[in-house]
Order: C-alpha cells, then structure tokens, then sequence
C-alpha cells in the first residue's frame, strides 16, 4: 500500500512495522504551528507504545512523524488502538533560550543565522538545511530565558511575509511568501472544479484591522549623565520634582561626593535618601541639621522608546483604526521602527482566507494558483481568482482491503506583495 507506518522503540532498538493493521491517519499541519498532531488508528496491537517514535510514510516519503503522547485501546468488536502522536515542532515548547543578538555581532542581526545559531545551541537534533538566507538585520533581539517558540515568534514578528515549519525528518524549513508550487484550484476539463462540491469557504479579512501602530518599548537608562542643581537653604529637606526617573545616581553638595542610598534602602547613615518612582531627592531624619549649598544631582535619565507607524492610503481610506504594542524585548528606536514596519504590514492589509475540500496532494508551505469563476443563478456568482499560501492542511487517510482514500482539508492565505 501506498501509506505505511512503524513504531521505533529506543530504549530496545526495535522497530514495529504496523503497516496491515492501519484503518486510519489523520494529521494537521499548520505553518509557525505550536505543534503539530497527528493520530493513527489501528487493529491488532499488543504492546504499549506511549513515548516511542511513529513514523508514517507516503509511498516511502516520511509525512509524518514524532512521539506518541497517547494510546487510548477499546473494544469495538475487536481490539481498536489509536496512537495520539505530536510532531517534531514540541521541541521548541520544550527548551529554554537566554541570548542576546545584535547587527554588530558575528551574525549581524540577520534572522536566518540567529535561528540557525539557537538550533545549534539549543536542538541540535534538529537540522537547518532549508532555511532561506533573510537580507535584513535586526538592531537588536533579547531573549531573557524564553521558550524556543516564543524566541522563534520573536524572530519572525521581525518578517511580515516569512514562515517557517518542521518537516518529519527534523529539517526546519524558513521561507519568503511561499516555498515552492503546488496545484492549481480550478474548473477541468469535464466540467468540475478539483475540490469537493459544496466545501470552498472565502473570508475576507484585515487581520485585527489597525492602520497607525505604536510601539512602546522598554524602558532604560540612558548611556548619558545630565546634571540638575537646586539650592539649599538649611531648612528645606525635599527637593525636587527632576525632570526624569534617575539612574546611577549621584549626589554633591558644594562639589562633594555624599553618601545616597534609595529610600527603600536606607540604613540611617545616608546624606540624602532618593525616591526614584516620585523623582524626588531628600535630606532624612538622621541629618539633624539639614545642609546648606549647591546640590547637585547627576544621573542617567530614564528613556523609554515610543513610535508610531501608519498606513496613510488606509487610514484616508478606512479612517483611523490604532493599536498599541507593548514590549520589553524593543530596548531601541532602530528595533522599534524595524518592528512597527513589519506589523503596520501585517495589520493593514487586506487579504482573502480561503478554505476548501480537496483529493489533491497539497502540501504547506506551497503556492497554490485559484480561478474559480461562477456564474450561476441558484449558486450565485464566485469570483475567486489569485496566488495563494497552503497554511494549514489536515488530511485523513482510510484504508480497506481494497482500497486507500485521501481527504485534504486545505486553507491558504492570498499572497499579497
């Protein structure tokens, strides 16, 4: 048959061809997915099988494979085995990424050789052969112990019109708008499209519609020292408001270093006591007399990047619809305008959401040309026609004595440049 399977058992190196006793697969994949699953049900299993590795294949093509995570066996007039299994993307949920990449560093901020360097790092069973090389520089990119997902979704929030994926033999695919042609979805020559009849979905969507995004970043101190003077009188303790949030603080008093502390720390032994959220200096208690002279204040300023981006043909257009991202990862203005560019992309641009019914082997990550055009007075007219990303595909193979049957549930995303 065209579908086979087998069970690989690492713990004693054995391999279990189960191959006649398939009834059904079923699988999901889905581009940048959490991860993907697949199930395979079977007749006539004997051995528990939960954590070692299914591997389905396609006239010898690998399809699917990964760890059964469930088997579940019931009595259905015979014993029914169905093998739950996640694919080769949980890895990423499963391992822990601190790092900090920049453009000045040995992989100059781009994309392609950061994610090759964390799989390296951190899943060194994976491979790395189809990621495709990405001509673009990130200013900077943290990821302060963050799950290998979040740090790839990091990445990509970089990459309006890039996806990535993990194929079953472990490669970790990285691509530009799509991958490589699949089939084209259209009426043939007796008369019938290539999809089942009553099964195509359009949606029409902006994709959470925003066409100004702000961006706030992180806040930080600046790499620069200001100074700020007040007076002292020997009466007045407070001083204050300065004009920003102060860092490394330091204190003189007529041109003397002081001894300051933070209020929350203070040990009684301080000149001055600072309040950093209310941006305030003070004179405490254990200073009897308080000072006379010139204070002053010299400190790193708190600086936190705000932006903002528009699409100015939509916001005419549509009217003015914002958005506000909030994040602790953007630390500067180059990152901020690299990162509010990318999402003013994704977030203003309309694009048709197609989902059909299909027998076609289609794959994700293909290019799928549509033309579908109907003009009916009972069904209604369809205009359908342009380029389209395969983003999710579910299959389900049953299998007989006599026969196999393939059923794709597609959706793809219109490729908009």
């Amino acid at each position: 048959m065209a579908w086979t399977a087998e069970i690989f058992d690492s713990s004693t190196n054995t391999t279990y061809d189960i191959t006649n006793r398939i009834i059904e697969i079923s699988g999901e994949d889905q581009l940048g997915a959490e991860s993907n699953r697949f199930s395979v049900s079977c007749k006539g299993i004997d051995i528990f099988h939960k954590l070692h590795i299914m591997t389905v294949r396609k006239n010898g093509v690998k399809r699917y494979s990964g760890f059964i995570i469930n088997q579940t066996d019931s009595d259905k007039g015979y014993k029914h085995t169905e093998f739950e299994c996640v694919d080769w993307t949980h890895i990423f949920n499963n391992r822990i990424l601190a790092e900090v990449y920049n453009s000045t560093d040995q992989f100059l901020g781009r994309p392609d050789l950061i994610i090759k360097d964390i799989i390296s790092k951190k899943a060194p069973e994976l491979t790395t052969n189809n990621i495709r090389q990405v001509n673009y520089s990130i200013e900077t990119i943290q990821f302060p112990y963050d799950k290998l997902m979040d740090a790839m979704s990091k990445v990509m929030d970089f990459l309006p019109t890039w996806y990535w994926y993990v194929d079953p033999d472990k490669d970790v695919h990285l691509f530009n708008y799509f991958e490589s042609e699949g089939v084209t979805f259209s009426r043939k020559a007796d008369g019938r499209f290539n999809f089942l009849q009553n099964s195509l979905s359009v949606k029409y969507i902006g994709e959470a519609q925003a066409n100004r995004i702000w961006i706030i970043g992180a806040k930080r101190a600046s790499g620069s020292y200001i100074d700020v003077f007040y007076t002292a009188n020997g009466v007045q303790r407070y001083f204050g408001p300065l004009p920003y949030e102060p860092n490394y603080t330091e204190i003189y008093l007529n041109d003397l270093l002081m001894e300051s502390k933070l209020e929350q720390n203070d040990d009684q032994q301080q000149d001055f006591l600072i309040n950093k959220a209310q941006r305030i200096i003070q004179i405490p208690p254990n200073i009897t007399t308080p000072w006379n002279g010139t204070i002053k204040v010299r400190f790193r300023p708190t600086i936190q990047v705000i932006d903002y981006f528009e699409n100015a043909p939509s916001v005419k257009q549509n009217g003015l619809f914002e958005k506000a991202i909030k994040s602790k990862d953007i630390t500067d203005r180059m990152s901020a305008r690299q990162f509010g560019k990318a999402e003013i992309k994704r977030k203003s641009t309309d694009r048709r959401i197609i989902t059909l019914s299909t027998y076609e082997d289609v794959k994700v990550g293909q290019k799928c040309n549509v033309d579908i055009l109907v003009n009916d007075p009972i069904k209604g007219d369809w205009d359908v026609r342009g380029s389209f990303l395969v983003s999710s595909v579910r299959t389900s193979v049953t299998t007989t004595e006599s026969f196999t049957q393939e059923l794709r549930q597609v959706e793809m995303e219109e490729i908009v440049g």
